[in-house]
């Protein structure tokens, strides 16, 4: 089972400026997600685009052990939506785990 964690701080900047809470954005991961890794500051962090009801967001996160760290959460551009919507049509139906 998948736990996550984010700093306190940074969450409520992140509701703020991109409007997505992280408790929210936890979601993205029940769901299929394309992810990419990335490095930044020297430490190695995984991108997911992902969909939660009819929202498409992106998701910067770090792997540590069993637990995703959240680092920032926003709704995802134009073209990170219609490279999801290619690689997942709607019509497709998905196992969220229910």
């Amino acid at each position: 089972m998948l736990e996550f964690d984010w700093d306190e701080r940074k969450r409520f900047i992140n509701k703020e400026k991109h409007g997505i809470d992280f408790y929210f954005a936890c979601r993205v991961f029940w769901g299929e997600t394309l992810q990419k890794k990335v490095w930044k500051n020297g430490e190695e962090r995984k991108i997911a685009i992902g969909k939660i009801g009819d929202d498409v967001i992106v998701v910067v996160f770090v792997e540590r052990e069993n637990t995703i760290r959240l680092i920032s959460a926003r709704p995802a551009s134009q073209d990170e939506r219609k490279f999801y919507q290619q690689r997942y049509p709607r019509n497709r139906k998905r196992d969220l785990g229910n």
